[in-house]
C-alpha cells in the first residue's frame, strides 16, 4: 500500500471513532465538589439557574462526568462559569450544564 494511501486510511479511521471514546480516556473529566455531601449538584439543560433540571449529581454516585465543550462565557471568573458536560452512567448518557465551581477536575477511566 503506498505511502498516502496509509496516511489516508489512518485519517478516515480515527475520523469514525465515536466521539464518547475520546471522552473517557484521559484528562477531561471532572467529579462532583465544593459541596456539601448531601446537597446534589443541579445538571442543567442551558448554562443558566433558570434552565430546566437534567439531573441531580450526587457526590461519589454518578457516572463518569466528562467535558463537553469549552466552558463561557470565557472572561468571567471561574465560579461563574457554565461548563457543558456529558454523563456516562452504564448504557444511559445525558448531555447539560454544570457550574464550574462545583466541578473537581479528574481523570477518566
Amino acid at each position: 500500500m503506498p505511502f498516502k494511501v496509509k496516511i489516508l486510511a489512518i485519517v478516515v479511521a480515527s475520523s469514525v471513532m465515536p466521539a464518547f471514546a475520546h471522552a473517557t480516556s484521559g484528562p477531561g473529566c471532572f467529579q462532583v465538589g465544593n459541596l456539601p455531601i448531601e446537597e446534589p449538584l443541579i445538571l442543567r439543560s442551558g448554562p443558566s439557574v433558570t434552565s430546566a433540571i437534567v439531573s441531580k449529581l450526587y457526590t461519589g454516585k454518578h457516572g463518569i462526568i466528562a467535558e463537553n465543550g469549552a466552558c463561557k462565557p470565557y472572561a468571567v471568573r471561574p465560579s461563574k462559569q457554565w461548563c457543558p458536560v456529558k454523563i456516562y452512567d452504564g448504557d444511559t448518557t445525558v448531555s447539560g450544564w454544570s457550574r464550574l465551581a462545583y466541578l473537581l477536575p479528574s481523570h477518566c477511566p
